[in-house]
């Protein structure tokens, strides 16, 4: 029988908000969701033997902590993507600090294995407030926290879409987006890279094709560990 890699998920961060909501969709052993390109309902099944894993993303799994244990004793296959990226709090004002997310990481990849977690540094803001080198410094003081306990570490640009540039035009008396050209962009991931590869980290590129280069490899967000 088919199974299916379930993403719980890009949408919305259930890990963070919506633990309850996801033990109980457990408990009835399937959940209703709505296929954004179909525009339509769809049931999918959470029982163990339909999921091959889930797919976890999150920005703050230290609510989740307390439902891996149902997980594990149903016997599914999971694996986390988990964003830390150090912003200043104006960035991300309900994410916890950097300290307290590297610290849930490695209770995780103590539990698990460092290959259970893939570390994300996505977006990568640039203002005036985050230039380069903000990132540059911010970036290998994770790395020195996160060293063996992940071996992968994602990267992204934040796309500017209209969305987006809504939402960060609310600050704009408290900082000013740098316009960075693509060559600079790429030099400041291969700065990345290597700081990433000092620590036992490969680093991948997620979006942003132009940087798989040298030490950047293509980013897949959906991989298993059996």
């Amino acid at each position: 029988m088919k199974k299916n890699i379930v993403s719980v998920s890009r949408r919305t961060d259930i890990p963070a908000f919506f633990g309850d909501w996801f033990a109980l969709q457990l408990e009835k052993g399937q959940t209703t969701v709505y296929h954004p390109y179909k525009h339509e309902r769809i049931t999918v099944s959470l029982k163990p033997q339909d999921v091959a894993a889930f797919i976890f993303w999150s920005k703050d799994y230290r609510q989740f902590w307390n439902y891996l244990g149902v997980l594990d004793r149903q016997g599914y296959s999971f694996v986390f993507h988990y964003t830390i990226t150090g912003l200043p709090p104006i960035f991300e004002p309900k994410v916890p600090s950097a300290a307290e997310s590297c610290q849930t990481l490695k209770w995780i990849s103590q539990r698990y294995s460092p290959q259970h977690i893939t570390w994300r540094y996505d977006p990568i803001i640039l203002t005036d407030i985050t230039p380069p080198d903000y990132h540059i410094k911010i970036f290998r003081e994770l790395c020195q926290q996160l060293e063996g306990y992940t071996k992968k570490c994602y990267i992204s640009f934040v796309n500017l879409y209209s969305k987006v540039l809504r939402s960060l035009k609310r600050y704009e008396n408290n900082f000013h987006i740098i316009e960075l050209p693509v060559l600079d962009k790429i030099q400041l991931s291969e700065d990345l890279a290597t700081i990433a590869s000092e620590h036992g980290i490969s680093l991948s590129s997620c979006c942003n094709k132009y940087l798989v280069r040298g030490g950047i490899t293509k980013g897949h967000c959906v991989y298993l560990v059996i």
